[in-house]
């Protein structure tokens, strides 16, 4: 009778470590993952940790730079974020994505509600093409021709001239690019520089006393004549001795902005350049509020395209925008700068974060002046 109550404890015991075994349920396969709710999904993949995970479904890319997160490809379409807590690193929560891609650029043209983007050089959409055909939004509904876009899209890229996008998600007008100078334009050999309005003349002839021929980028001064820092193809009027128009369409609206002499004739003697706008020490509290830039030190935008400070003079204004370690949203310091790029890790040691002194700059090579 012992042995037969020694046999069957065994046997229970066998039975139950068994059943046990049995009933431990795998990680879900990311396809059946992908055909749950997020809290369905939570709820599952609570049970496992980020290294049973990673067996199940391998590594995915660390958006959180390795410690709070990985994301996952679905499929073409969707994403599959899932954020992580405690030293098991155990599902904290999960977040379904659209798998969606962006660029950058300036508009080139604009048809109706249809405008042509020239992308910029390191997005991944350029080794189709380097021009893409979008649709302006009601976000960007007041776009013009040489305007900065943030351009978010997904699925297939058609390979036409211009590309055209498979599913344009959005379009977000951006500040021009941050170290761009007033437009200008050399006509007759001397150079010229937009006055930031548009012509009062009214009634004018329709003959064109020439034409842009030419143009280098945003960031340089024009060097030859009929050369631009704004595009080509832009005719333009003489209106007096020291001013032209230069006519510019807008999408549906036609627009001939006033444009200043800056200088005589090469080799000629020229003004001296004034001060075309100031930028004032600004309240830190009120301009958090308002998600504004706080201007911590008073600068200049001169009429050449330079600014300066009380005591230095820079060649640039360089607005660098970046995410710092675990922050929510981004932050964007502003620098005067006679270097032409700051990355935003030299910005943000050189903003007053950084106890290394060897990670800020001379003050008459790049002074940070403001931040959001």
């Amino acid at each position: 009778m012992r042995n037969y109550m020694k046999r069957s404890a065994i046997l229970m015991i066998s039975v139950l470590v068994l059943s046990g075994c049995s009933s431990q349920k795998a990680v879900p396969s990311l396809e059946d993952a992908g055909n749950m709710t997020e809290e369905q999904l939570k709820q599952e993949l609570s049970k496992f940790s980020r290294e049973e995970i990673n067996a199940a479904w391998g590594e995915g890319t660390d958006p959180f730079s390795g410690r709070y997160g990985e994301l996952f490809q679905l499929d073409g379409e969707r994403t599959l974020l899932l954020c992580y807590e405690g030293d098991r690193q155990t599902v904290e929560d999960v977040i379904f994505g659209e798998n969606c891609q962006t660029f950058e650029g300036t508009i080139m043209e604009i048809h109706g509600t249809g405008a042509v983007v020239e992308v910029d050089e390191g997005f991944s959409i350029r080794s189709s093409g380097d021009r893409v055909s979008v649709t302006l939004d009601e976000a960007a509904a007041s776009a013009r021709a040489g305007d900065r876009v943030r351009v978010t899209y997904s699925g297939a890229v058609m390979e036409s001239a211009p590309l055209q996008l498979g599913n344009q998600k959005s379009i977000q007008l951006l500040e021009k690019k941050t170290s761009d100078r007033i437009p200008m334009v050399i006509v007759d050999g001397n150079l010229y520089q937009s006055v930031g309005e548009v012509s009062d003349i009214n009634g004018r002839c329709g003959v064109m006393d020439g034409e842009i021929t030419s143009t280098v980028e945003g960031t340089e001064v024009p060097s030859e004549n009929g050369q631009s820092n704004f595009g080509a193809g832009y005719g333009y009027q003489i209106v007096d001795e020291t001013h032209i128009d230069v006519y510019m369409p807008f999408g549906n609206s036609e627009e001939w902005v006033r444009f200043e002499m800056l200088r005589y004739p090469f080799g000629c003697a020229q003004k001296e350049p004034s001060v075309v706008k100031t930028y004032e020490v600004t309240d830190p509290e009120l301009a958090f509020e308002n998600d504004e830039l706080v201007t911590m030190v008073q600068y200049y935008e001169m009429s050449d395209g330079t600014w300066k400070t009380d005591d230095h003079a820079y060649q640039y204004r360089l607005e660098i925008t970046g995410r710092m370690g675990t922050a929510v949203k981004d932050t964007t310091f502003v620098f005067l700068s006679n270097i032409k790029d700051i990355t935003f890790e030299q910005a943000w040691k050189a903003s007053g974060l950084s106890s290394n002194m060897d990670d800020y700059f001379k003050e008459e090579d790049a002074k940070f002046v403001a931040m959001k």
